[in-house]
């Protein structure tokens, strides 16, 4: 269920109650209490003493009722100042007035309150009365602030607590904060909810919310008609409902429960007691919990029991069908009309629908023999109150058995048997896996098919076709041709293939994204569901800018691969800015939910130890087995989500970074969360996967321990200690282990198991990568394969545990430092592509400084560019803060503010190769800090030559100036109105210059905050002095050296929207903002809301309008700058490292930066630089480039010949593709042209597969001229695309014709189409075409296995041929039991096996694969492979399993030792039976003798111990028994010497061959030819 504060800001529920009801006038009484003898009219109300209720008769409008078509009056109690007439209490619901000046509200004669009317014969009549038992008849009603009406007694001497009647004792469909649900023991009161009768009615209706267990374990309970329970809470644990956990440890809410002698009842508390909040049993039987939202004026739920409506009993009424996905909920089914529009529209469907003809009941037959049929309704929830009818066998029998009875509306047949149902069919629910047949009259049925006939006839035309695409290839087709899927999983071949999901299907499937699982920083998770029933969980990304790059990282990552441990992609919609990913639902959530819970389960050890091992086996196959090594780079417990059994998936690859197999290392930008950084994102230099080692290593450690690196742990004898990764590497070396694990778990772990997770992690952690293991020697470790030595203390560790003492920071504990380096939650900051140095901030001891010594305060350092590295510090002969009239300012000197952080005074910059001198400025930099960073500058766009001919003074006007003495000029001014001709400037702690008044200080002139340049500093404002006009911007420097006015501009939207905008100067559209102000951060900056660093401000007010921020610690040293590259950036001072760390970056991608690189370029955000000229251009200024002022661009080499476009000595202007890129803005759409030139269709993000155009492989072929080869389904030719991509192209002959051929054609789209491994071989596209079908494959320079063995006039070595059979064994092992359906492929053999120009191995022709499902062990299937490679299995016809591959892969690993067919003989029908070459091995191993049985062309140049362990491996796999047989699994694992192999067997098979015949080469062959003749 959701969490209620997560849930607060998502769901707007519109009740429809309120555009029918009228707010009663307000001119009457405003007082809180009625006397005897007083009266409340129909036009006057009780007002409570706060103001928050009222009490009176209001009305509501009947007219479209079915009952009544007069106005209903009623007394209730309503929210006063809630503009949406909200009644909380009725009085006579049951009873309703008609007329509202006949009713008054009196205190009767005995004492009770009660409502009159008077009918026209001035006859008086009750309508209601409280009824209490009252002793006296001196009582007065009152209004609480609470909106309770209480009766009490006015003659005893403490009325107030004498109360003899209150409404809160007689709750109708809303209970109140301080309203009780629950029993009186003593009166016998059981106070409950009960829905209204409709919007407009409110009458009691048909559902009922109360407490029960009144003598045994408590719970509350939903019910229908007081008799059908419909959801629970659980029972009451002491803390909470076992059902809804997330009421414990709410702040601003709590639900209570007591019991006592007195009372058994429970209630809500909201802390804030200026909220407005209800809960109800709404008309649709679903309990809500609201609160009044007075900025969008409205009613938002916030709570929801059960979240789905149709939970609720008989919620739509009897004969039809809920769907939670459309709205309305309800339809009536086949042959069924609404039996009351009118109740329908007033929302009660309980009603349900009637029959439209009636049933034939009686006679069973029409005159014409014509018998009532039955109409299947399948994919439903069978209805409930079924009656088995045992005798029925078969489903001709059950139908018959419903027909026998009049009563009988339906029925269904399956495993359980015959079921029929009787008279009204309740509660049945579109997301089913059953299959109801409705009874229907004959004629419903004919028409039925009459008017179907038509639209089943084209449906089934475009599902043939739609079928033979299967999934129709992953996203292109659903973005580039705009086609669009219904919202169910059927519609995916095989079910493995990506959806293209409308945007209105996943707003019906999450129903309006109410449902909120979680949030991050590029958007929110919602739940949902599909058609049929699949749980989903779909990421929103918001904003389309931010959102778009992890979107296609998402895609381009996850989309292309899959495996048991990653999440499944299931599909995404793209539809103009909107960004959303579709994924498996993961119902155990995150693995930091279970690991540091409020409250809950606790994870037993097994599974920890599971999640481990399932994590590092997805980590293993991202960097070891995809094509391409993906770096997930955000291991963190929040991205490994947990499905039902707590299998691990690892999850959000919106941070990913491919890396090439032919690379080790990339050059990449600060990516991932504070706590799982390794330290080479610190350092700058190149990663590789090892920095996803170093994380998962950091969640290791928090499995352990059930809690975060950063928390304190204590020891036993009860001291803190240092965080935990000090305390494992501490007690590893100390043989302490049992004190590290959560001692949630009592002991109950494995102890061996827990060190071995220790050691793992702290090598895992190591600060060389190079020390740090694989993911596959992690998995190893795990799985005890291999031994793991104690490791050694990583040296930031040691530091840590006090090995080295800081002479800087003497004020930091130990923990205090663990904690700025591993704190991970809450307050943790995640950090996105170019967030470069962000890390840095958590791999160091702090980022406070203190002072900088006099001598670096004097050192000439420089700094990269980005932090204007090649300027001089000045010299430190001034100290002081101000300038008065009379002093000046020179070259040498500087002010210094109070508190030392800042100075005044002239710097230099480095000059330019084409300059002569040295440009000098005025400027504010950080004085503290040893490298020169500038943080304000005077004079920007007039630098200084000479500095030794100007000084800054204060002007006879009273201004601060810079003079030049030698022209007797100013160079710069402040230009501000002086009204006094005595000033004074100051260098304020800020950084703020200011001239004011010297003889008053509050009078300041003019500062340097509001003429901000490249920075914003803390305290500044960002936006509008209103009164003076004054716009405060912050505009980038020109380049690295040159501060002058640049590109790109920081300012308010002049709009008038509260945010502030990133825009190119003198431009109006913005490349970035930050969304609105909503009151606490800006809304596409939600980790603004947690920040650790500093707060944030919005003003709006009559004077000014402006956004700022403030540090939480004024030691921070930090700027805020607008770079060069037009990315706002923040930045913190390290002092340990003496270098800038960058902690926020904005847009994250640089490319996002409008015309970053310039004209003529291509921006690549993973590549350092950033841009790079297109095919044809150079640089324009190489100069400019080097100090990153890149807005020039480009220019062209060659001028294009535009006029002519042919002469006779030029050929024509040629074009050059550029594929997979983003296209530039401002596109000319020429809607004259129709068609394109030779080019291929490109899928979405270019790592998808391509629909092909049939033209297009003709022409990639040459024709189809240069034949590969070829198979029983067509043949294989060589092309080449466009880009000199080599491709294979599988010609799949007479396919359409063919069943085998379609068939083979769905199995690899639906196979090696989604899957991705190294060893597998990569479809690259299709093309299908009328009954052409045609399958793209990458090109395998060294053919296939087969012709390498058997045909090759060169040898290939026994080591390549070692890796080859690891390879093909990691492949397999890969379909078998890392995908997320096991893949058996059915045609092992060497031809099937394609080698890449490295010779490494790729398992192909998927076109036999079965898919079986995890749920499932076995399949049975027709016979399919190839003789000689057939497991026993296949020819007794039994269910096979992914066991006939091992076996498979068994005789292929005999041919790869042999270099031979393993059937081959030199004489057939007259040699020795050792020709049959397993028999040979057998022997040859029991003997001992193995050099005999390898390739004799390998002249003994061969691994002794590797060649026996591969004839021992697959004697196990041609094993006769399967059980026999080696999981794939395992066979990696012996052929990589981690595992030990005993000598098998021989197989029976083996055995009958030598046994049976002295020929036995003839007997082979026979049974080879036996099987071939049974395919």
């Amino acid at each position: 269920m959701h969490s209620i504060v997560a849930l607060i800001i998502i769901i707007v529920f519109e009740l429809f109650l309120l555009s029918q009801l009228h707010i009663p006038s307000c001119h009457a009484a405003t007082l809180d209490a009625l006397s005897p003898g007083q009266e409340l009219a129909g036009g006057d109300k009780l007002v409570s003493s706060n103001g928050r209720f009222a009490l009176g008769f209001f009305q509501t409008d009947s007219n479209k009722s079915s009952s009544n078509s007069t106005p209903n009056i009623y007394l209730g109690i309503w929210f006063n100042t809630v503009p949406k007439f909200t009644p909380v209490w009725v009085a006579n619901g049951e009873n309703p007035v008609a007329d509202l000046a006949s009713c008054k509200l009196l205190v009767s004669s005995d004492g009770n309150l009660a409502v009159v009317a008077t009918t026209q014969a001035k006859n008086s009549s009750m309508v209601w009365s409280s009824k209490a038992n009252i002793p006296t008849n001196t009582t007065l009603a009152v209004l609480l602030d609470d909106g309770n009406l209480v009766l009490r007694s006015t003659s005893t001497t403490n009325a107030s607590s004498t109360i003899l009647w209150q409404s809160f004792d007689h709750p109708t469909d809303t209970v109140l904060q301080g309203g009780k649900i629950g029993w009186n023991n003593a009166t016998g009161v059981n106070r409950r909810l009960v829905s209204r009768k409709n919007t407009a009615d409110q009458a009691p209706g048909m559902y009922s919310f109360e407490l029960l267990g009144h003598n045994g374990p408590t719970s509350m309970v939903s019910t229908f008609n007081s008799s059908n329970p419909y959801w629970s809470s659980g029972d009451w644990n002491g803390r909470y409902f076992s059902n809804i956990p997330e009421t414990v440890g709410q702040t601003w809410l709590s639900l209570n429960f007591t019991s006592n002698e007195q009372e058994k009842y429970i209630e809500y508390a909201i802390a804030d007691p200026t909220v407005l909040s209800r809960t109800i049993l709404d008309v649709s039987g679903q309990l809500k919990a609201l609160v009044w939202f007075e900025g969008s004026r409205d009613w938002q739920t916030i709570f929801t029991a059960p979240k789905s409506q149709c939970d609720v009993y008989a919620f739509c009424g009897p004969f039809t069908v809920c769907n939670d996905i459309t709205f309305p909920s309800c339809t009536c089914m086949k042959g069924f009309s609404v039996q009351s529009p009118e109740d329908w529209e007033l929302d009660d469907r309980t009603g349900g629908c009637v029959r439209n003809t009636p049933l034939l009941c009686n006679s069973n037959k029409t005159a014409a023999g014509t018998a009532d049929k039955f109409y299947p309704m399948t994919s439903v929830q069978l209805p409930d109150k079924a009656q088995s009818i045992g005798a029925a066998t078969s489903a001709d029998e059950c139908a018959a058995a419903c027909l026998s009875s009049c009563s009988c509306t339906a029925y269904s047949y399956g495993e359980g048997g015959c079921s029929v149902w009787h008279d009204k069919l309740l509660n049945v629910r579109q997301q089913g896996n059953g299959v109801l047949y409705l009874r229907l009259s004959a004629k419903e049925v004919l028409e039925s098919r009459r008017n179907n006939r038509w639209g089943v006839i084209l449906g089934a035309s475009i599902g043939a076709s739609t079928a033979a695409l299967g999934l129709i290839f992953l996203l292109m087709i659903g973005i580039r041709k705009g086609k669009r899927y219904n919202l169910t999983m059927d519609n995916v071949q095989g079910g493995m293939g990506i959806i293209a999901f409308r945007y209105v299907d996943l707003q019906h499937a999450t129903k309006n994204f109410s449902e909120k699982l979680g949030a991050g920083s590029f958007g929110s998770v919602f739940k949902g569901s599909l058609s049929d029933s699949t749980i989903i969980a779909v990421k929103r990304l918001d904003g389309a800018r931010q959102g778009e790059k992890q979107f296609r990282a998402e895609v381009s990552s996850i989309g292309i691969i899959q495996h048991v441990n990653l999440v499944k992609l299931i599909g995404f919609c793209c539809e103009g800015d909107r960004r959303l990913l579709v994924y498996e639902h993961m119902p155990n959530s995150s693995l930091d939910a279970h690991l540091f819970p409020s409250s809950g389960a606790v994870l037993s050890w097994t599974i920890r130890y599971q999640i481990a091992l399932g994590v590092a086996r997805g980590l293993a196959y991202l960097h070891s087995s995809c094509r391409d090594c993906i770096i997930h780079c955000d291991i963190k417990p929040e991205n490994i989500l947990l499905d039902s059994s707590f299998t691990p998936k690892v999850a959000d690859f919106g941070m990913a970074k491919f890396l090439g197999r032919d690379f080790s290392h990339v050059v990449t930008t600060m990516r991932g969360t504070i706590g799982y950084l390794a330290p080479e994102w610190i350092s700058g230099t190149a990663i590789t996967s090892k920095v996803d080692v170093y994380s998962y290593g950091m969640v290791l450690l928090e499995i352990i321990s059930g809690s975060r690196n950063s928390s304190k742990q204590s020891s036993r004898d009860g001291v803190h200690e240092a965080c935990f990764p000090v305390q494992v590497a501490r007690n590893l070396l100390n043989r302490n282990i049992d004190s590290l694990v959560d001692a949630n778990l009592h002991g109950e772990v494995n102890l061996e198991q827990v060190e071995r997770v220790c050691k793992v992690a702290c090598w895992c952690i190591q600060d060389n990568e190079f020390d740090r293991p694989t993911m596959s020697e992690v998995l190893q470790f795990l799985e005890g394969l291999s031994e793991v030595e104690t490791p050694p203390m990583p040296r930031l560790l040691h530091t840590l545990a006090g090995g080295e003492k800081s002479r800087e920071f003497p004020t930091f504990s130990t923990y205090d430092s663990c904690s700025k380096i591993f704190s991970s939650s809450g307050n943790s900051s995640k950090l996105a592509p170019n967030d470069e140095s962000y890390g840095r901030a958590a791999a160091r001891q702090a980022y406070h400084t203190d002072e900088v010594p006099p001598s670096a305060a004097n050192a000439d350092l420089s700094t990269p560019p980005s932090t204007r590295s090649r300027s001089s510090i000045p010299a430190s002969s001034a100290t002081i803060d101000t300038i008065s009239i009379g002093t000046a300012l020179a070259k040498n000197d500087k002010l210094v503010s109070e508190n030392r952080r800042y100075a005044l005074g002239f710097f230099e910059t480095q000059r330019k190769a084409s300059q002569k001198t040295s440009k000098w400025y005025l400027g504010i930099w950080f004085n503290q800090v040893p490298k020169l960073t500038p943080a304000w500058v005077a004079n920007r766009d007039k630098p200084i030559d000479d500095p030794t001919s100007v000084e800054l003074t204060i002007f006879h006007d009273g201004n601060l100036a810079i003079l030049n003495q030698s022209t007797k000029s100013i160079v710069w001014s402040t230009q501000a109105n002086i009204t006094a001709n005595n000033t004074v400037a100051t260098l304020l702690n800020s950084g703020n210059l200011i001239l004011t008044n010297l003889s008053n200080s509050l009078e300041v002139f003019w500062q340097s905050f509001d003429y901000p340049t490249d920075t914003f500093f803390p305290g500044a404002k960002l936006g509008w002095d209103k009164v003076t006009g004054l716009n405060r911007q912050i505009i980038s420097w020109k380049n690295s050296i040159d501060p002058a006015t640049g590109s790109y501009c920081k300012e308010l939207d002049p709009s008038g929207v509260d945010q502030y905008l990133l825009l190119p100067l003198n431009s109006s559209t913005p490349y970035w903002s930050t969304g609105a102000w909503n009151g606490d951060y800006f809304s596409s900056i939600p980790e603004m809301k947690s920040h650790t660093i500093f707060n944030s401000s919005f003003v709006d007010n009559d004077q000014e309008k402006y956004f700022r921020y403030d540090l939480l610690d004024e030691r921070t040293v930090s700027r805020q700058i607008l770079d060069i590259g037009g990315q706002e950036k923040m930045f913190l001072w390290l002092q340990d490292s003496k270098d800038w760390t960058l902690i926020y970056a904005q847009p994250k991608a640089p490319c996002d930066v409008y015309a970053i690189c310039g004209p003529f370029t291509v921006c690549i955000d993973n590549e350092l630089p950033h841009c790079n000229c297109i095919k044809g251009f150079t640089v324009t200024s190489l100069e400019d480039w080097e100090l990153e002022d890149r807005t020039d661009g480009c220019s062209r080499n060659t001028p294009i010949d535009c006029i002519n476009n042919k002469t006779t000595t030029h050929s024509t202007d040629m074009f050059y593709s550029m594929p997979c890129v983003r296209l530039p803005p401002n596109a000319h759409n020429v809607e004259s042209v129709k068609s394109s030139s030779d080019r291929l269709k490109d899928s979405q993000f270019c790592n998808g597969i391509i629909s092909f155009e049939y033209i297009d492989l003709q022409r990639a072929t040459t024709n189809f001229m240069e034949r590969l080869g070829g198979g029983s389904f067509g043949s294989v030719f060589r092309g080449s695309l466009s880009d000199s991509t080599t491709i294979a192209v599988k010609r799949l002959d007479h396919a359409c014709q063919i069943p085998q051929g379609d068939k083979q054609f769905r199995a690899e789209v639906s196979s090696i189409g989604t899957i991705q491994h190294i060893n597998l071989v990569k479809l690259i596209g299709f093309c299908c075409e009328g009954g052409r079908r045609l399958l793209v494959y990458e090109h395998m320079s060294n053919r296939s296995l087969d012709l390498q063995l058997f045909q090759s006039n060169t040898t290939i070595s026994w080591n390549t041929r070692y890796q080859i059979a690891i390879g093909i064994a990691r492949g397999l092992s890969y379909l078998h039991e890392s995908c997320q359906d096991c893949i058996i492929h059915c045609d092992i053999k060497p031809e099937n096996i394609l080698l890449d120009d490295l010779f490494i191995p790729k398992i192909a022709d998927f076109g036999m694969a079965k898919l079986l499902g995890r749920d499932f062990s076995r399949v049975l299937t027709t016979v399919r492979g190839t003789a000689g490679y057939l497991a026993p299995e296949w020819i007794s016809g039994v269910p096979i399993t992914p066991k006939v591959d091992v076996y498979s892969y068994g005789m292929v690993l005999l041919e790869i030792i042999s270099g031979r067919r393993n059937s081959y003989t030199s004489s057939p029908c007259v040699g020795d039976h050792d020709d049959y070459f397993p028999v040979l091995v057998v022997r040859k191993l029991l003997d001992g003798d193995i050099c005999g049985l390898v390739d004799y062309r390998l002249h003994g140049d061969i691994n002794i111990k590797e060649a026996e362990t591969a004839c021992k491996v697959a004697c196990w796999c041609i094993q006769d028994n399967e059980f026999n047989r080696p999981t794939m699994n395992e066979v990696v694992h012996i052929l990589e010497g981690l595992v030990e192999i005993d000598i098998p067997p021989m197989p029976r098979l083996l055995e009958a061959i030598v046994a049976g015949s002295s020929n036995p080469t003839c007997t082979s062959s026979s049974f080879f030819g036996s099987i071939r003749e049974s395919l």
